[in-house]
């Protein structure tokens, strides 16, 4: 394979499922609280609400599951029982530091684009040896519309200096 220009190449690079394991650790959640509150969760539900953020797929899967309690509870509730999963839990995805450096030694331009917070994203990063590795991030805090919708890629391309295509 050629290498491609570094000028006109760049990555934008998601955190949850991609970079750490917190894709798996979300559905066990969502599996949990949904079965605890008369509801059931699949896979379907879950891939209709990835990458998507927490107002969305709160009260998607309050909706979708008929739960007996209000999309802010569920909330409150997953983010309680995520966070102490997760701290206990995450880890890099396979080939995530290898596929980093080769960005980085190939000189591309990176930008990680995530539906989490700041305060978790860079919980996160550290957590599992990656924050030095992103100097650019949008995170939900920074647009006002979340993914799956363009602004947050189309920021992202921006700051790397790269148009979309």
């Amino acid at each position: 394979m050629s290498d491609f220009n570094p000028k006109e190449v760049g990555f934008l690079v998601d955190m949850d499922g991609l970079l750490i394991n917190s894709e798996k650790i979300a559905h066990e959640v969502f599996l949990t609280l949904c079965n605890q509150h008369g509801g059931h969760f699949n896979k379907e539900i879950h891939s209709n609400i990835l990458g998507t953020e927490s107002e969305f797929w709160s009260n998607y899967v309050v909706d979708h599951c008929k739960l007996d309690i209000n999309s802010e509870v569920f909330l409150h509730d997953f983010y309680q029982v995520y966070r102490e999963i997760l701290d206990q839990r995450i880890a890099l995805m396979p080939g995530v530091k290898e596929f980093l450096d080769w960005i980085s030694i190939k000189g591309y331009e990176k930008c990680l684009v995530t539906s989490s917070g700041k305060e978790n994203t860079q919980k996160n990063l550290k957590k599992v040896g990656l924050d030095e590795y992103f100097f650019y991030r949008i995170t939900a805090d920074v647009t006002s519309r979340g993914k799956p919708d363009p602004e947050p890629y189309q920021l992202a391309a921006s700051l790397i200096n790269r148009d979309l295509k």
